[in-house]
């Protein structure tokens, strides 16, 4: 994301931007402390932390249009180095370079993500969307069946990481578990390749998630 963004205003416009650094510290410390401090959730700290460094870029923005060329990038530098010097010194916010610990992992749909093998899974779902968007040029309703049948495949996982108390393979599972398994998966896929109920894919698709 950070090298999208870079890419946006040096590759795009051709201004030499330094203040990324700034605006990621911006929105991560924003974020982090709303959930240590506050007690808001993870998501809606997320958002406001965008909402934040949206507003600092915004006013940054309106000082760094006055400059050119090599003023535009030294501007930015400086920015950069003020933000950094107050992550650094206000220790009664940020904690400096102790760093903000107990930051809580996001809850969605009642899927509480403290869990890694969730979390992992979350990540996941990100991946899978983006790169299908990205660089498969997958329409949105497409998307929405590949993030929808990763969450099926990593599900069955997780069945079996529950039920022996998260080692894989400490014991056999029972017949009707794995048959019920593996038809969960069979149905899914038919379904997702034939369009039933659901946007259609490439069965390529459903079987690379698959693997």
């Amino acid at each position: 994301m950070l090298g999208v963004s870079l890419n946006l205003v040096v590759g795009y416009t051709g201004l030499l931007s330094l203040t990324h650094a700034a605006f990621y510290g911006i929105g991560s410390y924003t974020t982090a402390i709303l959930l240590t401090q506050s007690g808001v959730d993870f998501f809606p700290s997320v958002v406001l932390g965008i909402i934040l460094t949206l507003i600092a870029s915004f006013l940054i923005g309106l000082v760094l249009s006055k400059f050119r060329d090599d003023y535009y990038a030294l501007g930015s530098f400086g920015f950069n180095a003020i933000a950094f010097a107050v992550f650094l010194n206000w220790q009664n916010l940020t904690r400096g370079p102790l760093g903000i610990p107990g930051i809580s992992k996001p809850e969605l749909f009642g899927i509480d993500f403290s869990n890694n093998f969730n979390f992992l899974m979350l990540v996941l779902a990100f991946i899978v969307f983006f790169f299908g968007r990205d660089h498969l040029h997958l329409p949105l309703a497409e998307l929405q069946t590949l993030t929808f049948l990763l969450l099926v495949f990593t599900g069955q996982g997780n069945i079996y990481l529950v039920r022996e108390r998260k080692h894989l393979w400490n014991s056999r599972p029972g017949n009707w578990l794995i048959i019920s398994s593996v038809l969960d998966i069979i149905i899914v896929s038919i379904l997702s390749i034939q369009g039933i109920l659901m946007a259609a894919v490439s069965p390529l698709l459903v079987f690379g998630l698959n693997g």
